[in-house]
């Protein structure tokens, strides 16, 4: 749902935290399932709202590097960061859809089970936040980046 795999243990702490404080209002005549992923999508969302304005300096382990395989990691960090920026503006619901299936290949069924949403509704964000992301990523990649996005990507 938008969280990097370095974040994902302490958000996942957060989330069980905030469902902790929230059991007792659950009604246990509706599935647990999609209350906890409706949770999971806020605790996510105030995560990527918080985590925009925060800046991290690479080690000086993580930075060296040899050869191609230094070339292959500075592309594909290159490559998440584009992909980052061009869901940036998906709506919450496409977000979450494009998410689940295309990043961490969901079957539309389960997560139209786990969202309580029809599968029709999910393929249909998932189509128009396919349309989005392609066309803003062929953007990006037309756009040379700013001196300052240059600067804080060296970091």
């Amino acid at each position: 749902m938008g969280v990097p795999p370095r974040d994902l243990e302490d958000v996942a702490h957060d989330l069980f935290i905030v469902v902790h404080r929230q059991l007792a209002q659950y009604d246990e005549t509706r599935p647990l399932r999609p209350w906890i992923t409706g949770i999971a999508r806020r605790v996510a969302s105030d995560y990527r709202r918080k985590a925009r304005h925060r800046f991290e300096v690479q080690s000086d382990r993580e930075h060296r590097g040899h050869g191609s395989g230094a070339e292959a990691s500075l592309e594909r960090k290159r490559a998440v960061a584009t992909l980052v920026k061009a869901m940036e503006k998906l709506s919450e619901d496409q977000r979450v859809v494009f998410v689940l299936h295309e990043l961490e290949q969901r079957p539309i069924p389960e997560i139209g089970e786990a969202l309580g949403v029809s599968t029709n509704t999910l393929y249909t964000r998932l189509r128009r936040a396919r349309a989005h992301v392609t066309k803003r990523i062929e953007q990006l990649r037309r756009t040379p980046p700013r001196p300052d996005e240059m600067k804080r990507n060296e970091r």
